[in-house]
C-alpha cells in the first residue's frame, strides 16, 4: 500500500486571516486561479533559476491571500483547499519538504478557524494526517506519529470505531509506518494489518 498524503495541510506566529483590507470573492477567485496558474507554469519549467523564482512568487501571492482572506468570504473554501494544494506542490513537486509543512500548517489553522477549535471535521482530520506525512518526510518521527494519532483518533469519532472507511485505513497505514520508523515492529505490523483488512 502506498503512503499518500490525504489532501485533495496558519501558525501560531502566523499573521491573522483578518485584516483591516479583506479581499472579497471576486479578487480570491482572481488569486486563487492566478496562483493555480503559476504552480502549473512552475511545474513545467525546466530552468532551475526560474523555477525558484516562480516559486517565491507562489508564495508570496499565498501568502497575501492567507493574511486579507475573511472567514465570511464564500471562496474561503476554495482558498482553503488551495493552500492545501500549495503544500503538496512543495512537497511533492519541490521535494521542499519544510516550506510544505509551514503551509500545511497553515492550512490547518485556517480550517480550525472555519469549522471550529474544538469540533472535529473530516478537512481537519485531513489536514493533520497531512502534518504527520511532511513530519515524517523531515524524519520527525515521533511529531509524525502525534499527528497520525490525532487524525486516526478523530477519524474515529467522525465515521465510527468500527466503520470501514478509507480515510482510516489510511491513517491506520500511515501510523504502522510512523511505528516502524520508530522501530516499534509489532506495533507498526499491527496498524498496517488492520489497514489491509479494512481495504
Amino acid at each position: 500500500m502506498e503512503r499518500i498524503d490525504s489532501a485533495a495541510s496558519l501558525s501560531a506566529s502566523s499573521p491573522q486571516i483578518i485584516t483591516t483590507h479583506c479581499y472579497d470573492e471576486e479578487e480570491t477567485r482572481r488569486i486563487i486561479e492566478s496562483i493555480e496558474n503559476e504552480m502549473k507554469d512552475c511545474e513545467n519549467e525546466t530552468n532551475e533559476e526560474k523555477r525558484k523564482i516562480m516559486a517565491f512568487e507562489i508564495e508570496k501571492k499565498a501568502n497575501d491571500l492567507i493574511e486579507k482572506l475573511d472567514v465570511n468570504n464564500l471562496e474561503i473554501t476554495r482558498a482553503d483547499r488551495l493552500i492545501m494544494s500549495v503544500a503538496i506542490f512543495y512537497q511533492d513537486k519541490l521535494n521542499q519538504y519544510e516550506k510544505a509543512l509551514e503551509y500545511k500548517l497553515k492550512a490547518n489553522e485556517m480550517r480550525k478557524r472555519l469549522f471550529g477549535e474544538n469540533r472535529d471535521h473530516k478537512d481537519v482530520a485531513s489536514s493533520l494526517n497531512g502534518l504527520g506525512v511532511s513530519n515524517e518526510r523531515l524524519n520527525q518521527h515521533q511529531k509524525s506519529l502525534e499527528y497520525h494519532l490525532k487524525s486516526y483518533e478523530m477519524q474515529k469519532r467522525l465515521f465510527g470505531e468500527n466503520t470501514d472507511h478509507e480515510d482510516v485505513a489510511q491513517s491506520l497505514y500511515n501510523l504502522g509506518v510512523s511505528y516502524e520508523r520508530l522501530n516499534q515492529h509489532e506495533k507498526a505490523h499491527e496498524y498496517k494489518l488492520k489497514a489491509y483488512e479494512m481495504r
